[in-house]
């Protein structure tokens, strides 16, 4: 995305992440690269994520909110999981019927122990703003991207909590959805057949908006700042949850 402007992008991405993990993963490593920007990319199932503590059948760390100081972190160390989540999980990747009937059936959200299958928003809320405050004092600036779950679908969720959110931290966004459905108003086909994750023309698309709106801010420079904290690594961090998109 990044090559002939002389950015360098490192991708943080971990599949199955929600904010919580990713602000966790810039937290105890991101940050270390010293990235002159964060781009975090936002699917609707994010909410959810943050808001359990286990997912896809896999424990994880997660937050509480306490009512005087903030957030506090639980789960850690991670526990094993067990012998019914191991082979569940494996089902899950090998099998593409068990993968349908977990979902169709609500069996894969209650395989992850302790989640409700409710989003918790006040939660997302304190989470986002640890992450935003975490940047902030680290000077790095932070640039969400909307993705929707078909091209160009408005609305929802995602349009209605992350826009409010952002306004108020001081945050950008980034919608993809006009351009993708733009470009699907136009036949070009930007998912897989059997899911709505990216296809290769999806992630050409969605990486030249992202250049564009990052080359528009002149936030990246070409080489390093001269004497500053990039002086090494002069880069944009995107550690993003369900970042297999």
């Amino acid at each position: 995305m990044g090559v002939d402007r002389g950015w360098e992008f490192i991708n943080g991405a971990v599949s199955g992440y929600g904010t919580d993990q990713q602000y966790l993963f810039y937290r105890n490593e991101g940050h270390r690269y010293r990235p002159h920007e964060v781009v975090l990319l936002i699917y609707e199932n994010d909410l959810l994520e943050t808001s359990c503590p286990s997912m896809y059948g896999y424990p994880k760390p997660y937050f509480v909110r306490k009512s005087s100081d903030g957030l506090e972190l639980r789960n850690v160390p991670v526990p094993d999981r067990t012998l019914v989540h191991r082979l569940h999980a494996w089902l899950m990747a090998h099998s593409f019927l068990w993968s349908y009937y977990s979902y169709s059936t609500g069996l894969a959200v209650r395989m992850d122990v302790g989640c409700s299958g409710k989003i918790d928003f006040p939660l997302n809320e304190a989470v986002l703003h640890a992450f935003v405050e975490q940047l902030r004092k680290n000077d790095v600036d932070f640039l969400w991207v909307l993705i929707p779950s078909r091209p160009g679908r408005q609305g929802g969720v995602l349009h209605e909590f992350y826009p409010r959110i952002a306004r108020r931290e001081g945050v950008q966004v980034l919608d993809l959805a006009p351009p993708l459905g733009a470009a699907a108003e136009g036949g070009e086909e930007l998912t897989l057949w059997e899911d709505p994750h990216w296809n290769a023309a999806g992630h050409r698309l969605a990486a030249a908006a992202i250049a564009e709106r990052l080359a528009c801010a002149k936030k990246i420079a070409p080489s390093a700042r001269e004497g500053g904290p990039w002086a090494q690594h002069s880069s944009a961090a995107s550690p993003r949850g369900s970042g297999e998109r």
